[in-house]
Order: structure tokens, then C-alpha cells, then sequence
């Protein structure tokens, strides 16, 4: 046996494995979760899903520190499977908190145009908890949900 061959096999070996086994960085997967949280701020989810957004920013944190500890490891020792399941709970996260940003807003819009709506309706049919006449600088005021007042004062 030539051993210098041998050793030569070895090496080549070792060195693919060391190759295939090094993990890179879920670089595509930390732009995603960027994304995502950049979409629930568009939404508005810090105002109207706090906690939630709050959560995914804190989560996203622990991945970043996650991929920082494995980037200081031997390549070959490299494993980010843990930044990997918590960007994708990032992910997640920023997802729900702009669906709650978005139905807590379109709620409030809907009690809005209910609100106009039920105004408008008390104005057209004359039926206010108080209608208010000013004539001549004085003002009358009739308490009555049944008609306006039309009261004039004369001086």
C-alpha cells in the first residue's frame, strides 16, 4: 500500500465532509423575517397589536444573537436550526400583528361610518337631543327630540 496515497484519500474526504457539512447563514430566511416585521409596521401594528409586534421584534433579537453565537463557531461546527425555527416564529408573529393591526382598524373605521351614518340620520329627520335657533343674537333652545325649534324672539 502506497501510503501517501492513502492519506492524500483521507484528506480529500475530510475536507468535503468539513465543506458539506458547514451550514451558512439563513441570510434569505433573516430577510424574510425583516420583511415581514417591516410589513407589520406598515400596519400599524405597534399602535393597534403591541404585545404581538413587540414579540416579534424580541423574537427576531434572539435569532440575530443566535446566527451572531453560530458565526463564531468553526464552520464545520456551524448549526442554525434554532435561528432557523425562530425566524420562522418571526415570521408568524409579524404576520398575526399585522392581521390584528388591519381588523383593529377596519373596526374602528366601520364604527366611524356607523357613528356618521346615525348623525346624518338625526340631522335629516330634524331629531337632535337639542336644536339650537340664534336670532338676533340671542338663541333659543328647545329640548325635544319631536320637532325643531322654530321659535323666533321679538324684541
Amino acid at each position: 500500500m502506497n501510503l501517501p496515497k492513502i492519506f492524500s484519500a483521507a484528506g480529500s474526504v475530510a475536507f468535503l465532509m468539513i465543506i458539506v457539512g458547514c451550514s451558512k447563514a439563513p441570510d434569505q430566511k433573516i430577510t424574510e423575517a425583516k420583511n415581514a416585521i417591516l410589513q407589520a409596521e406598515n400596519a400599524g401594528a405597534y399602535q393597534f397589536s403591541k404585545e404581538e409586534f413587540s414579540s416579534a421584534k424580541e423574537t427576531f433579537d434572539s435569532a440575530m444573537s443566535a446566527v451572531a453565537v453560530e458565526n463564531k463557531k468553526l464552520p464545520f461546527l456551524r448549526k442554525y436550526d434554532n435561528a432557523i425555527s425562530l425566524l420562522a416564529k418571526v415570521e408568524e408573529l409579524a404576520g398575526s400583528a399585522s392581521e390584528s393591526a388591519k381588523a383593529a382598524k377596519e373596526q374602528i373605521r366601520a364604527e366611524q361610518e356607523k357613528a356618521l351614518r346615525e348623525a346624518d340620520a338625526k340631522k335629516k329627520s330634524g331629531k337632535t337631543p337639542s336644536t339650537v335657533k340664534a336670532v338676533k343674537g340671542k338663541t333659543v333652545t328647545k329640548k325635544s327630540d319631536k320637532s325643531p325649534a322654530n321659535k323666533t324672539i321679538k324684541n
